[in-house]
């Protein structure tokens, strides 16, 4: 969204570009009239003028001029020192012929410094003209200036401007567009706005501040520009009482109240722009905009883009020609727009709160119709815009087939954008008309074959939809000056083409299926390409070691045979894979789960065996006696000994130790079916043996011997004791 914003505000400034370049050429021609009439003025009456001037005295005024404002550097100053101004023509100086100077028209001629302050000596100049220098001060004198008509300082480096203006009556034109470097915050000469004689204004971009001053004594005020200063508080139109006022802008700045006169002005206001302000509606919704509408019928070019205006868009007036209301909160557009103004030539409503459908547009005059960033619903209604150059409905919610839409497209569309709405079906292969360069079909839900466009393309975008079939070759052979393509997230297979447009910028056909190798002359370009999720397009080894990039984590994928025309997709084949896997790995887990369970129950059994309980009869001495329950350990481990000095019976020795005094070791078979090792206990040992036996009762270790119990021998009057372990 933010990436569409900034492309709209580009739009926006180029159209202002292009609209400056246009009044600018107006404004010269103007002024070659008026400088026409200067010079006709003083041919045809300077012999009325009962003071002729001094041309040597001028000559001095105008030397301390040209040494201030750095006179050896200038572009052009042929003639300068030499004789006098008139008698010589010194470049940029017009003389009557009784010698009083008229004009001084020294623009874009490298002038820097301080205007001396006997510069106000020159009282009967008629106009003055340094705009594009690098002028640091205009004196106070200035203010001698009775007969001045035309002051221009446009784009220059001054300090600030002196507040001299009350006795230049005679001016009708002053110019002063960037021409102070530290005028923040600072307030309008107020001077200058009580001149009656005062047709042109201009202050723009000097970061004025303060509110605007009174406008009432300025009847014949017609343009006003006052765009991009730091104004505040209230617009207030009803202080202007020229009849015939044609141009106004504000834009820029920070007012908050718009307030329209009172009556209805029918020649007033050709063009009004209050752009980038903070205007919003006081009082009820949509009142800015109906105001302007009803005291001005007949206004021509309304902007008030970026503001914080709301409600619906009233009826158009039948003279309106460009409205632009792009960037604030309104609700819906009237329904027969172009009905009521069949002129209007430009209606940019992006970035608002529209909703509904798209109201009926037939206009045959309609050049630039710009709605994206809204909530339009619905298919593409009565459209017919035969004149229509620049088209945008994107980021809405618009849905339906697009077929027959392209009937009342003209020719001459040179920009269409559809994306980010529902749009669905194929496209027509018509769409594209002949002098189309931008063509935008993203994130829709359109399917069949990319659509064939024309020579003049230069972007085209058609990521996230269903689009199927090849890459036509005329996107990389017709195509020469294409910069943009993107048709990523798509089902579109087959190759790449061997050739690349030259001014290629950015490709991206990632997330397809695409195969076959990938073409040289991707190793070479040094555009951004992304060919990622393309499991069978492979890369070529050239490629591999030359690209800026990782063939197989962002070029392309891994490469694989493709596969027969009969078989499975690329990502049907991957998910059987990783199914197979996956059951193959359970198969292997519930097997060895199995095997484990069947270990530990025939352990269990062995274990009850041989610590079951039972009677024997060996001796003079009996017991019973248990151990820990097998189950409570892992097999092969010492299981916890619970009672471990208990006596074992039933137990039958197989030896007969070999003496009186026996074996230190013996082998018996107890309860008739589990053989054991006995270890004879010297008498001596028998009580700190005991006691280490208590200590084994809850230690476990996997290389010792089960320790099964104790097992008395009564031979003759000797009384014997063995240790009983298993039996390894």
């Amino acid at each position: 969204r933010n990436t569409e914003r900034q492309r709209d505000r580009e739009r926006q400034i180029e159209r202002l570009r292009e609209k400056e370049t246009e009044r600018r050429f107006v404004r010269d021609e103007k002024r070659w009239a008026m400088e026409l009439t200067v010079v006709l003025m003083a041919v045809l009456f300077g012999s009325t003028f009962v003071n002729g001037g001094d041309d040597n005295v001028n000559k001095l005024i105008l030397e301390e001029f040209y040494n201030a404002t750095g006179g050896p550097t200038w572009t052009q100053s042929q003639g300068w020192n030499e004789g006098t101004p008139c008698g010589n023509s010194w470049f940029g100086i017009k003389c009557r012929s009784n010698n009083d100077i008229v004009q001084i028209s020294l623009p874009d001629n490298m002038l820097a410094g301080e205007i001396p302050e006997s510069f106000g000596q020159l009282n009967e100049l008629l106009a003055i003209s340094l705009e594009l220098n690098v002028i640091t001060s205009i004196p106070s004198s200035i203010g001698n200036f009775t007969e001045l008509l035309v002051f221009s300082l446009d784009f220059n480096s001054l300090v600030n401007i002196p507040d001299v203006y009350e006795n230049l009556t005679s001016l009708v034109e002053f110019r002063c567009t960037a021409c102070v470097v530290n005028a923040r915050s600072s307030p309008l000469p107020l001077s200058l706005f009580s001149l009656p004689s005062l047709e042109i204004v201009s202050l723009d971009q000097n970061q004025f501040g303060g509110t605007l001053p009174p406008l009432v004594g300025m009847t014949q005020l017609r343009t006003l520009q006052l765009a991009s200063n730091e104004l505040l508080g209230r617009l207030d139109l009803s202080l202007l009482k020229a009849e015939y006022f044609e141009f106004l802008d504000v834009s820029r700045n920070l007012f908050t109240t718009l307030v329209a006169p009172t009556g209805v002005f029918p020649k007033a206001f050709l063009d009004l722009k209050a752009s980038s302000n903070v205007l919003f509606d006081d009082g009820e919704s949509g009142q800015v905009i109906s105001t302007i509408f009803e005291a001005f019928p007949n206004i021509t070019n309304l902007a008030l883009e970026f503001n914080n205006l709301s409600g619906d868009i009233p009826t158009l007036p039948s003279s309106l020609v460009s409205l632009i209301i792009q960037s604030n909160q309104f609700l819906s557009l009237p329904f027969d727009l172009c009905k009521t103004a069949p002129g209007i030539v430009d209606l940019s409503a992006a970035n608002n709160n529209l909703s509904g459908s798209i109201p009926t547009l037939q206009c045959s005059k309609l050049q630039r119709l710009d709605l994206p960033h809204n909530s339009l619903t619905g298919a593409v209604g009565n459209i017919y815009l035969p004149r229509v150059k620049y088209m945008s409905l994107a980021h809405n919610s618009l849905s339906g087939s697009i077929l027959g839409f392209e009937e009342f497209l003209p020719p001459d569309l040179v920009y269409l954008d559809l994306g980010h709405n529902d749009f669905d079906g194929t496209v027509p292969e018509n769409l594209i008309s002949p002098r189309l360069e931008v063509l935008d079909l993203s994130d829709n839900s359109f399917s069949g074959s990319l659509p064939p466009i024309g020579t003049l393309v230069r972007t085209l975008n058609a990521y996230d939809n269903s689009f199927s079939g090849t890459i036509p070759d005329s996107y990389f052979t017709v195509v020469s000056e294409m910069i943009t393509l993107d048709i990523s997230n798509n089902l579109i297979s087959g190759t790449i083409a061997d050739v690349a447009p030259a001014e290629l910028n950015f490709f991206s056909a990632s997330n397809n299926q695409l195969s076959g190798t990938v073409p040289g002359w991707i190793c070479d370009v040094t555009a951004r390409v992304n060919l990622s999720g393309n499991t069978f397009l492979c890369p070529t080894p050239t490629c591999c070691t030359t690209l800026s990039c990782a063939m197989e984590q962002y070029c392309c994928g891994t490469c694989q045979d493709a596969p027969s025309p009969s078989g499975f997709p690329a990502w049907a084949t991957a998910l059987l894979v990783v199914a197979v896997c996956l059951l193959g790995a359970l198969f292997v887990f519930l097997f060895a789960l199995h095997r484990r369970r069947r270990h530990r129950q025939s352990e269990k059994g062995e274990r009850q065996s041989l610590l079951g309980a039972g009677n024997i009869q060996a001796g003079s001495r009996s017991g019973s006696g248990d151990v820990a329950d097998p189950e409570r350990s892992c097999p092969g481990v010492l299981r916890s000994v619970e009672k471990s000095t208990s006596l074992l019976s039933d137990i039958v020795l197989l030896d007969d130790g070999g003496g009186s005094a026996g074996p230190a070791v013996r082998r018996g078979l107890w309860q008739n079916t589990t053989r054991v090792y006995l270890a004879a206990l010297d008498p001596d040992v028998e009580e700190a043996f005991l006691a280490s036996a208590e200590m084994l009762r809850r230690f476990q270790h996997p290389n010792l011997v089960i320790f099964l119990g104790l097992f008395e021998v009564m031979e003759g009057t000797s009384r014997r004791l063995y240790k009983v372990t298993e039996y390894l």
